[in-house]
């Protein structure tokens, strides 16, 4: 929506207001709010954080997929804030974020900083058998 465009709403929803005719004011100001947001543009890292997709990368192979039409501005790629209103009900994109909440479950187990030298000779130790390339 241009800036004129904007105005030309503002305006309206302001003749609006002065007659009293508040259901149209509002069905007014609910168009240009969603005319506004679609045409912004988001990068893939604003979009995955939006859609709640860990990987920027993940979320490009997506929207290749899905076919979403996205916008090039100098070496970023751009999605519309209305196209990702559409890819974020997407079965896909539920699976991705239940795969990410599944990851962040495991973060949780085992060693943060990971095995010491020491701890990793001892696991080696107790391990049966040989390692294939040592035989």
């Amino acid at each position: 929506m241009t800036i004129r465009g904007l105005r030309e709403s503002l305006e309206q929803i302001r003749s609006y207001v002065e007659v009293g005719a508040t259901d149209k004011a509002l069905d007014k100001i609910t168009a240009t709010l969603r005319s506004l947001d679609k045409e912004r543009l988001l990068t893939t890292t604003g979009a995955a954080e939006l859609l709640g997709i860990r990987s920027v990368n993940t979320l490009k192979s997506l929207l290749r997929l899905e076919q979403v039409p996205t916008v090039r501005r100098g070496n970023r790629t751009m999605i519309a804030l209305g196209e990702l209103e559409k890819v974020r009900r997407n079965e896909r994109v539920r699976g991705l974020r239940a795969s990410d909440a599944a990851h962040d479950a495991t973060e949780e187990l085992g060693v943060p900083g990971g095995l010491s030298p020491a701890q990793l000779e001892e696991l080696e130790a107790a391990r049966p058998g040989g390692l294939p390339w040592k035989a």
